[in-house]
This record gives C-alpha cells, structure tokens and sequence, in this order.
C-alpha cells in the first residue's frame, strides 16, 4: 500500500491521484485547497483515510464518499467552509 502525503507547494490534480490504485491514504491538511471536496478520490479500492483538514474546501460532502465508508478509517474535514448534511452513510 501507498500513503502520500503533500505539502503546500506540491499540487497534483486529484485526476491523478485517483489512479493510484494501491494508494491507501492522502494527507491533504493545511495544503490551501480551494473549491469543492474532489469527487474522483472517492473511488480508490485500498483508500482508508484522507485528511483534508486546514484548507478552504467548500460545499458539501459528495454522497460518493458515503458509499466508501466501510472502507474509509479516518476521513478529517475540520478547518475547512463544509456545509449541508453529513450523507447518513458516514454517521
């Protein structure tokens, strides 16, 4: 398995990251992330945690995200402009 973690001046597009297909965590946090939690992340078979924590993500929650929940151990948002309800899969 694959953990990547990226730093404030590395930015690969989520595209990319998303064909990592042994790729089970990202760390995202404190990155300076604008716009909408990315939807192709979602997808990855061996992904158990992503960390978006620190950025400036808006939006909601993508309900795709809830139907990796079995997967997903650790999913961290805080810090961020999230808003709407949490999809009742990750609850």
């Amino acid at each position: 398995t694959l953990q990547v973690t990226l730093t404030p001046h590395f930015h690969p597009k989520p595209s990319t990251l998303a064909e990592i297909k042994t790729l089970s965590g990202i760390a995202l946090t404190d990155n300076k992330l604008t716009g909408h939690l990315p939807i192709t992340l979602s997808p990855l078979p061996k992904l158990k945690g992503i960390g978006f924590d620190g950025n400036q993500l808006t939006g909601e929650i993508p309900k795709s995200y809830g139907l990796f929940s079995t997967l997903f151990k650790v999913l961290t948002l805080s810090r961020n402009r999230i808003s709407g309800k949490i999809p009742k899969s990750l609850v």
